[in-house]
């Protein structure tokens, strides 16, 4: 009984290291090319949820590349759109020179957030935008 205890342990303690990979930082997850599949914008007055909407993007439609040294490439409908500025400071996403945003990915899932605020006439409006991106090739 004991030879049977002692290899199920074996056993185990082998499937339990084999399945631990080392979790790569975000700053090198985000590296390649990202299509973006949706954007969900949400709109407050005051505080108050007034609508939300999410739109579904064709294929090609936007992608973002992230190339290692913080530089990047826009896409729209396949044609490049122009260059941008990227850094990571935990899961903040510092787009250009001030864009931040909330960033995080999920195997092959890229989702990055962020949020406008302004005034007028004494009503606050609030923006908030969700965008899902995947893996692209």
């Amino acid at each position: 009984m004991k030879k049977v205890y002692t290899a199920l342990l074996t056993l185990a303690l082998i499937f339990v290291f084999s399945s631990c990979e080392d979790e790569k930082p975000l700053s090198e997850l985000i590296i390649g090319m990202w299509e973006v599949q949706s954007v969900k914008v949400v709109n407050y007055e005051n505080n108050v949820k007034k609508t939300e909407v999410t739109y579904f993007l064709e294929a090609d439609e936007m992608a973002l590349q992230f190339v290692e040294g913080g530089t990047g490439i826009s896409y729209e409908n396949g044609d490049v759109l122009g260059m941008f500025t990227w850094s990571l400071s935990g899961n903040i996403l510092t787009m250009g020179n001030d864009t931040e945003m909330t960033v995080s990915i999920d195997g092959d899932t890229l989702i990055w957030s962020y949020s406008e605020t302004e005034s007028d006439n004494n009503v606050v409006y609030k923006y908030e935008f969700f965008y899902t991106a995947v893996r692209a090739g």
